[in-house]
């Protein structure tokens, strides 16, 4: 998984996750979940990446080869009414992250989000779904070592509700909304904003 190096196989990124699943009801095989998963990448970026976008008019990077080490850490949940023979299950996950130097300038980045996503099975090949994604980072600034970037406190959240039918097995349709909200709230004088409204129609194949 590391992109420090032209040939992947040099270094390895290292992913562990370890789960505990118990049942409920009387339906063998559907029950709850609670899981912790590990990521760690010794350096996220290539080289030549760092070279090109290098301190300029329109890079972000110092030109060092100083590599960016990931690492990743939180746990997961998934409970499911489906044993008690209710079509609703919930998906949930907290990532904690840690960047030791994205910008190359010796700074690191620290942030933590995560989701939370409600199914609700309304006939066997539509389910309706609700989600919210969240974000919420550390303020990063690394202008006071000769960077461009910061100073940076983001703040990010989207909701999204949606259908997706299962028209074949290996076919699907997703119609869904949308709204995502961002703020970096240590950018002066002025607080930096996006909103938007999304409405999508997607379709997916399996092969």
């Amino acid at each position: 998984g590391s992109n420090r190096e032209a040939d992947p196989n040099t270094e390895k990124d290292l992913y562990a996750r370890v789960a505990l699943r118990w049942e409920g009801g009387d339906t063998p095989g559907v029950g709850q979940m609670l899981g912790v998963l590990v990521y760690w990448s010794p350096d996220t970026y290539d080289d030549n990446l760092r070279a090109r976008r290098s301190l300029t008019a329109d890079g972000i990077f110092s030109g060092r080869a100083r590599r960016n080490e990931l690492t990743s850490v939180g746990p997961d949940l998934t409970l499911t009414l489906e044993p008690w023979e209710l079509p609703l299950w919930l998906n949930t996950q907290v990532l904690f992250n840690r960047e030791s130097d994205p910008t190359g300038f010796g700074r690191s980045f620290t942030w933590w989000g995560g989701f939370s996503q409600l199914n609700w099975r309304v006939l066997r090949p539509l389910i309706a779904y609700a989600r919210f994604d969240w974000l919420r980072g550390d303020r990063f600034d690394d202008t006071g070592a000769g960077g461009m970037t910061g100073p940076v406190r983001p703040r990010e959240w989207a909701a999204t509700g949606g259908l997706q039918w299962f028209v074949l097995d290996n076919l699907k349709v997703l119609a869904e909304y949308s709204r995502h909200e961002f703020e970096n709230r240590a950018s002066t004088p002025a607080r930096q904003e996006i909103q938007e409204d999304v409405i999508a129609v997607r379709f997916s194949f399996v092969f």
